[in-house]
């Protein structure tokens, strides 16, 4: 797996701040607003707040201001009724049933988006790739578990079944290589090999084995997970949902997928099945940003593994007080002062503005935290992105340019001056754009809205107009 803490570690700003002292004690002489330079302190500590040195707009290093106790600011803004931003799409079928992923609200999924459901891990080794040990995949479910508190602000659980017990498949491990079919920048599918055996024949075999040590009763998902030196002999392995599968010990409506060599490749499991399941749970996924490094349901194993505002929200995660709902035709000018989506404090989580019949501007506040540790030190910013409800949910991996990005459900808005550059390269190769990322007076500008980035700390202040 690469280095995904080099991901934007190309940053040249940060490298400045790299370059500071480290503190200062109760300096009267630095206020929040003061340019900081490699003779400053990085860190200064007074007696009720912290001040950082933090990159702001025009890639200028200034002292934000970080108290020593956070509290829930205070707001004072105007919003519309949360029907305003709760925008169906077209994807969704009229009686409610999945149909393989939602871009608006609410998510409909194969698996319900509350509650507590049944998710089994179950390991699969081959006579040729012989295991004994699945002790580790504790420690994957434990990071899942604090994952979804974290995100779902507990209103979704999985009731784990789980034993350490490898199923061995009944045929040699080349037999189960699935010819995966991958999207390429022009919208088609590249298919990769040919199977040795059918589809259904990999999935029957596979399920009958496990199927006498595992219970299936009830269970919603199935994360069968293969042997880490798999390697290139099972690149990828059979990705479905709601399927029907049928075994001596019964028949089962379910979804499933396989950690296999490429998953491997990419670092540890939990990440690869938190994506694969929030599929499930109704999210189409990889988009905003598809490949950039931003988003669990962009690149799964990229620096940010936080979840979006909107797919939060569509997922219902997002209570109604963290959500700063408004329509740009009537909301004239407000502040909001965002928390961010990545860290675990009160406060509005998100501004959405409805900007059309089907299309809304998503902002959001990001942080380097628990689950975006890939970021460099210091990182910070708002980012803004369009979704258009209206989208047929198309994919186009690999393509990062912004012509090809505008054609998925959700694109990020570049901020007005485009003058941050690019940050290190993504899984895909291509280098990530960290003009997504506004700092400090910095703006963004989509048609008549504007949202201006004035003010930033514990939380992010920003000012929402039409121009």
């Amino acid at each position: 797996m690469k280095n995904i803490a080099k991901v934007l570690g190309t940053l040249a700003a940060m490298s400045l701040l790299s370059s500071c002292s480290a503190i200062g004690s109760l300096s009267p002489s630095f206020v929040e607003g003061d340019e900081c330079t490699a003779e400053n302190p990085q860190i200064i500590e007074l007696e009720e707040s912290t001040l950082k040195c933090v990159i702001s707009a025009g890639n200028k290093l200034t002292y934000a201001e970080f108290a020593n106790s956070i509290k829930t600011p205070v707001q004072n803004f105007v919003v519309s009724d949360m029907a305003t931003c709760q925008i169906k799409d077209r994807l969704a079928s009229p009686d409610g049933r999945f149909t393989g992923g939602s871009v608006g609200y609410p998510a409909v999924g194969e698996m319900p988006t509350t509650g507590k459901i049944k998710v089994a891990v179950v390991p699969v080794d081959f006579s040729d790739f012989p295991e004994s040990d699945a002790s580790f995949l504790k420690e994957q479910i434990e990071t899942v578990d604090d994952w979804l508190m974290r995100f779902s602000d507990g209103n979704l659980a999985y009731d784990w079944q789980f034993k350490n017990a490898w199923v061995r498949a009944p045929k040699e491990a080349a037999f189960y290589n699935w010819a995966h079919g991958t999207y390429q920048p022009d919208g088609s599918l590249k298919f990769e090999v040919e199977n040795k055996q059918s589809e259904d024949q990999m999935i029957s075999q596979i399920f009958e084995a496990a199927d006498k040590t595992y219970d299936f009763k009830g269970v919603e998902y199935v994360l069968f997970v293969l042997p880490k030196s798999i390697k290139e002999v099972i690149r990828h392995a059979p990705d479905l949902r709601d399927y029907r599968v049928q075994t001596s010990q019964g028949s089962y409506q379910l979804g499933f997928s396989f950690t296999a060599g490429i998953h491997h490749e990419m670092g540890q499991p939990w990440h690869q099945w938190v994506h694969e399941l929030l599929h499930s749970h109704g999210l189409r996924g990889h988009a905003p940003g598809s490949e950039f490094p931003y988003q669990i349901m962009a690149a799964d194993n990229e620096a940010g593994k936080a979840i979006t505002a909107w797919d939060a929200f569509i997922l219902g995660w997002l209570d109604e007080e963290r959500v700063a709902c408004f329509d740009a035709a009537t909301m004239g000018s407000q502040t909001v002062q965002l928390t961010s989506m990545d860290r675990d404090l009160p406060g509005i989580k998100t501004a959405i503005v409805k900007t059309g019949k089907n299309e809304l501007v998503v902002i959001e506040s990001r942080r380097k935290d628990k689950f975006s540790d890939g970021f460099p030190e210091n990182f910070y910013g708002v980012q803004a992105y369009v979704v258009n409800t209206d989208s047929d949910g198309q994919r186009y991996d690999g393509a990062t340019d912004f012509a090809t990005e505008k054609k998925y459900f959700a694109y990020y808005l570049r901020i007005d001056s485009e003058d941050h550059g690019k940050g290190g390269p993504t899984r895909n190769g291509s280098p990530s754009n960290l003009n997504v990322v506004a700092y400090k007076g910095d703006s963004f500008t989509h048609g008549n809205l504007k949202i201006d980035f004035t003010d930033t700390g514990d939380f992010d202040t920003i000012v929402i107009s039409q121009k």
